[in-house]
């Protein structure tokens, strides 16, 4: 795993953590809150939506030495939500794209953002957060996902794709990562594809239970592990 992907990885955790922290401003912070608050509407129903997870996802990077551009929202761009930049022999080199998702959006809207991470010559970091888990929610979404990247396989450059996803789900406190990496040792694409989103999930007792999955992280509070060999 490149120091890169160790980089996203941790990222992506930590911001699952401190997601699963955030207070509105009608409560009390808590020790492992972060510093962003949530507004409450006025039916009191909270949702977090895919600007809070940027927003928090910047705030991890001013610790590291990452520098980072955020997409004008006003602008029609073919630029991710968010784009990594490392200063490299005097000059701002882009390392990674961020695309931000919240919920279940439709089969067109995901298409057009992994494109975005496909044909672009660096590292992905798809970040999707889901408010609880439902089974046949996740299975959609993977479905989505899949053929979005089936469909995007002429926009590949170099032969080869790195992209991190990231599902974080707010209520049960839990999240998985896996990376995506595809080069041409790897064999056919729509194969490869078809095979990365192996997991499956049941609820028991109130806790997310992986019955199927590979190679996926699984992070939740206190507890954490990776789905391996």
């Amino acid at each position: 795993m490149s120091g890169l992907i160790q980089d996203l990885l941790e990222i992506n955790r930590r911001l699952s953590f401190e997601l699963w922290h955030i207070t509105t401003i009608k409560d009390k912070p808590r020790g492992l809150s972060p510093r962003m608050l949530l507004p409450t509407q006025v039916e009191g129903d909270i949702r977090i939506g895919e600007h809070e997870p940027m927003i928090l996802y910047c705030g991890l990077l001013n610790g590291l030495s990452y520098y980072y551009l955020t997409e004008n929202p006003s602008e029609m761009s073919a630029s991710s939500d968010l784009n990594l930049f490392a200063f490299r022999d005097n000059s701002f080199v882009k390392v990674a794209g961020v695309e931000f998702k919240a919920h279940n959006p439709g089969e067109e809207i995901i298409r057009q953002d992994v494109r975005k991470l496909v044909k672009d010559k660096v590292t992905g970091n798809w970040f999707h957060i889901l408010e609880d888990f439902d089974p046949d929610t996740i299975k959609d979404l993977f479905a989505k996902l899949t053929k979005s990247l089936r469909t995007c396989a002429d926009s590949l450059n170099d032969d080869q794709l790195s992209i991190l996803f990231c599902f974080c789900i707010l209520e049960k406190q839990w999240t998985c990562i896996k990376h995506f990496y595809y080069d041409r040792s790897r064999g056919d694409f729509d194969t490869y594809v078809e095979n990365f989103f192996d997991l499956d999930c049941v609820v028991e007792s109130h806790h997310i239970v992986v019955s199927k999955g590979l190679d996926w992280y699984i992070f939740q509070l206190y507890t954490e592990g990776f789905l391996g060999n």
